[in-house]
Order: C-alpha cells, then structure tokens, then sequence
C-alpha cells in the first residue's frame, strides 16, 4: 500500500514540475497524427490533430502552418 502512494506521489511531482515537457510531448504527438492523417487523405482528423499540437504549443510555426495548410487542402474527407 505505501509504495503505490510513493509511485503516486512521484508521478505526480515529475508531472507539475515537467508540465511544458507534457505538453511538448502531447504537442509532437498529435502533430505526428496530423501528419499520418494527411498521408491517408483522412484531411478531417488531421485538422483535429494540426489543432491540438497548435493548442498545446502556440509557438511553433511548424505546426500552424500545418493546420491552415490542412484546412485549404482541397481533399476534405
């Protein structure tokens, strides 16, 4: 019982003290689903996708200029 409220407790520090590094991960995740969604032609989920990583990490050009890239794409699903 005490090691999993250790094991909790843990977690729960690197979680608030690497939170930016959360939400870069979370960001390249749904920016890499983007980006296999584009390659399927599934243009609907990569708009959803281009959107999270740009919720999550609002500097990063790469991943606006995806996200309107994805919403002119003429193969919307």
């Amino acid at each position: 019982m005490r090691l999993h409220f250790v094991g909790a407790a843990m977690a729960a520090v690197i979680c608030t003290s690497g939170l930016t590094g959360c939400a870069t991960f979370q960001a390249r995740s749904s920016f890499s689903r983007g980006e296999k969604a584009m390659a399927k032609g599934d243009t609907d989920e990569a708009i959803r996708a281009y959107q999270e990583a740009a919720e999550r990490e609002p500097n990063k050009p790469e991943y606006q200029a995806a996200l309107r890239a994805a919403r002119c794409s003429p193969a919307l699903s």
